[in-house]
């Protein structure tokens, strides 16, 4: 008996010395040093800590503490942690206050994606409560040299039990975007959530995007459905399916009287009522829309649109505007190469249209009117040309069948070739636009038979033309000149030749010399056209009917 009494001290005494020591190694700084060395020693990477504050029973501050692997580089300037440790007896790991303090992460090498990730299944042996998470700035950089994602603050309140995590509050803000978001995950089997979340995304021109919705389900389905609230209201409802193995999404986005001038003031829209559908999967998108509104240009109308997306090319399958007022509507294909390295950030585009029933202007009674016709676009917007051709109809010009061939660049457009079939005759030109230094131009066309009394009859002839024009809009003045070398023919059955020489600076018109002959009749003109006209003339006519039919004398 006295052997057993005996041997139960010792046993009590060297459990009071483990719990001696135990709390002596909870209750001094050096118990928190030895643990820091024991971490620096054995962690898997390179870990360095600049300084040590504190017990290991807490509150505990670490100063500098980098981190680095091969992938990856941690940089923390101090953290700050209080917990109570006597609570893992009762099997709860209970955090009162975990600070981080100027957080830089820096990838080191490119992720790469495996064709299947499998999340381990989680079930901690013990609870954890974290009362307060508090991060204070965080820099993510995709590379060395990247520019940050900058996050401003993070902190958070949530508690884990078993596989199963409660989010009592999450809130992250930065000068980009805010969230909030609180609902539970659990670590286990499929990992299901159910999520709430509130957020603003905010852009530096515009007014803030403001919403709130849901996230749930599970890796083989996840469900969304978000609210925009302001600056409008907006409906997007979201899925992805077989998240981790194959991902396919598919994006549902619907609006009723949408109010765009609510993003931007420059926006002169009608409330729009909008339609997209969006899906996809791999590097693969495909999608479709529809919007209706009503402009002070155009009055009501409709864009009907369809087109998908592998990798990089971009492909236009249908594109279609039509007034809904009028016969109005344009077809729109093609395709597009994205190229992030390239100005622009796109670089070969090729496209082709059509439309029926252009008119100008676009509602109400039109002046001008093209019944059909189409164009053609290829290049970048660094090197492209481009081709139209249309018949226009009107009653204020004559009738013509216009084709146009062009080329250009960031800084000027070429037109290569302007034809025109009218009055009988034709007409072929060519130009040179230029805008990187102001609006300057360059333009010359000839004309051979053409026939006035095709347009009106009591004008019937046979006359041929050169005219050139240069010009230039720069810093709020414009000047152009117009140069009629020739007009020579035969009108009402009179021979007729006329030349002109014309100027334009602002609102002065100057006629440097203007002379008509027909027949034996000469006119002839100078002078200057503004608020006061001053008008020197020459006229000659012996024969005025052969300038003016109804004339005599």
């Amino acid at each position: 008996m006295k052997r057993l009494w005996i041997s139960l001290a010792v046993v009590v005494t060297l459990l009071v010395s483990a719990v001696g020591g135990v709390a002596a190694l909870l209750s001094s700084e050096s118990g928190l040093s030895w643990l820091v060395q024991r971490a620096i020693t054995h962690a898997p990477g390179q870990l360095s800590v600049g300084a040590t504050q504190g017990r290991l029973r807490g509150p505990i501050t670490l100063e500098n503490v980098v981190y680095r692997t091969a992938a990856a580089e941690i940089k923390l300037e101090r953290v700050e942690l209080d917990w109570d440790p006597w609570l893992l007896l009762r099997d709860e790991f209970h955090v009162a206050r975990l600070a981080l303090t100027r957080l830089d992460y820096t990838a080191l090498q490119p992720t790469t994606s495996p064709t299947e990730i499998k999340l381990p299944g989680i079930i901690l042996p013990i609870s954890v409560v974290v009362e307060l998470l508090q991060i204070d700035t965080l820099r993510i950089h995709s590379d060395a040299n990247s520019s940050p994602l900058l996050i401003d603050s993070i902190t958070a309140q949530a508690g884990i039990a078993g596989s199963v995590v409660e989010i009592a509050h999450l809130e992250i803000e930065s000068a980009l975007f805010s969230l909030q978001a609180d609902g539970r995950v659990q670590t286990w089997g499929d990992y299901p959530l159910n999520l709430t979340t509130r957020w603003t995304v905010r852009s530096p021109q515009r007014a803030p995007l403001e919403g709130q919705g849901e996230l749930r389900g599970d890796l083989l389905r996840l469900t969304t459905t978000q609210e925009l609230s302001a600056p409008a209201n907006l409906n997007v409802q979201a899925s992805v399916s077989d998240v981790l193995k194959s991902p396919h999404w598919e994006v549902n986005a619907t609006a009723r009287a949408l109010d765009v001038s609510r993003f931007d003031e420059r926006w002169a829209f009608a409330p729009l009522d909008v339609e997209l559908v969006a899906q996809g999967g791999g590097t693969t998108v495909k999608m479709s829309g529809k919007v209706r509104s009503t402009h002070a240009t155009t009055g009501a109308f409709e864009l009907n649109g369809q087109a998908s997306m592998t990798g990089s090319h971009v492909v236009i399958d249908r594109l279609d505007a039509q007034l809904l007022n009028s016969d109005t509507r344009m077809q729109l294909s093609g395709n597009v190469e994205l190229d992030t390295q390239v100005v622009h950030g796109v670089g070969n585009i090729i496209a082709n249209g059509q439309w029926q029933a252009l008119r100008w202007p676009l509602r109400g009674a039109p002046t001008v009117l093209s019944p059909s016709g189409d164009f053609s676009f290829e290049g970048t917007p660094e090197k492209y040309t481009f081709a139209v051709a249309a018949p226009v109809r009107s009653d204020r010009i004559p009738n013509g069948d216009w084709s146009v061939h062009g080329q250009g660049d960031t800084q000027q457009m070429q037109l290569t070739s302007i034809d025109l079939v009218a009055l009988g005759g034709e007409a072929h030109g060519d130009a040179l636009v230029k805008w990187n230094d102001g609006l300057t131009w360059q333009a010359q066309m000839s004309a051979a038979r053409l026939d006035p009394g095709v347009r009106w009859s009591e004008w019937p002839g046979q006359l041929a033309f050169d005219l050139s024009s240069t010009g230039e809009a720069k810093n709020g003045h414009l000047r152009a000149t117009a140069d009629l070398t020739k007009i020579a023919g035969r009108l009402r059955g009179y021979p007729l030749r006329a030349q002109a020489h014309l100027e334009l600076n602002d609102d002065v018109y100057a006629l440097r010399s203007v002379e008509l002959q027909s027949d034996t009749n000469t006119v002839r003109l100078r002078g200057t056209l503004a608020k006061s006209w001053q008008l020197d003339w020459d006229v000659n006519a012996p024969r005025l009917a052969a300038l003016l039919p109804q004339a005599q004398g």
